[in-house]
């Protein structure tokens, strides 16, 4: 049975990333979105961290009614952030080597089958 929908009690969460380097991240949702978002945060830092754990979290929505979920990973060094591809969306300011990359950022050679 689907539960009956309700805007006043869904996570909204919308994450707008850089467009390229130097760009500003944008973080906007509701109270529940964004603790959602906080406590994704919290799980992948707790003790022992689950470093390059992806942390699902329950679905998220944007404004247009499309959920998604929400991935947080801790890395264990600045050096480890190299396993992850760069985050922007303009073409001019990733490689080959980043386009070649599915969605989570792991890069193909740092993945574990």
């Amino acid at each position: 049975m689907i539960e009956p929908y309700d805007p006043a009690t869904t996570p909204w969460l919308h994450v707008y990333g850089q467009y390229a380097y130097h760009d500003p991240v944008h973080i906007v949702g509701t109270r529940l979105g964004l603790l959602r978002l906080v406590n994704a945060c919290l799980a992948a830092m707790a003790e022992p961290p689950l470093y390059e754990t992806a942390i699902p979290q329950p679905t998220l929505f944007t404004n247009d009614g499309e959920g998604y979920d929400l991935h947080v990973a801790c890395v264990p060094t600045a050096e480890a952030m190299g396993a992850y591809v760069k985050p922007y969306h303009a073409l001019w300011a990733v490689n080959a080597e980043d386009l070649a990359s599915p969605q989570w950022p792991l890069k193909e050679e740092e993945r574990t089958p």
